[in-house]
């Protein structure tokens, strides 16, 4: 998987492998061996190329398809971070604007996520 996903996140930067290896401080025939699964890269060296071509450690791995970080999946504690988060909030504006029972739905949701989660401690 990282393989692929390295010379798809080195491809979408418009980088040569040997400027990969010149940023990520390696050799150009290091780069092509983890694109051709010759050999892996050690965890250090995962988090130096995601680094370097703007992407997130997760996408490398194939845990997410998801390879910007901008739009990398966010992950909320709290109701209180939803609201912080700017395009969350707007995007609940718009749904309950738009449709005002929602709200009451999403209350309802909300409850039965938080008895689920006590259940599964």
């Amino acid at each position: 998987m990282i393989a692929e996903r390295l010379k798809l996140a080195r491809k979408r930067q418009k980088i040569t492998q040997e400027k990969l290896a010149e940023l990520a401080n390696t050799t150009k025939s290091t780069i092509s061996n983890y694109e051709n699964s010759y050999s892996s890269p050690s965890a250090d060296m995962i988090l130096t190329l995601a680094e370097v071509l703007n992407t997130t450690t997760d996408y490398l791995l194939g845990r997410t398809d998801q390879p910007d970080i901008e739009n990398a999946e966010k992950k909320y504690n709290s109701i209180d971070e939803i609201v912080k988060d700017k395009d969350m909030h707007q995007w609940l504006f718009d749904l309950i604007e738009k449709n005002p029972e929602s709200l009451e739905r999403i209350k309802k949701l909300s409850e039965v996520l938080q008895e689920e989660h006590k259940k599964e401690k």
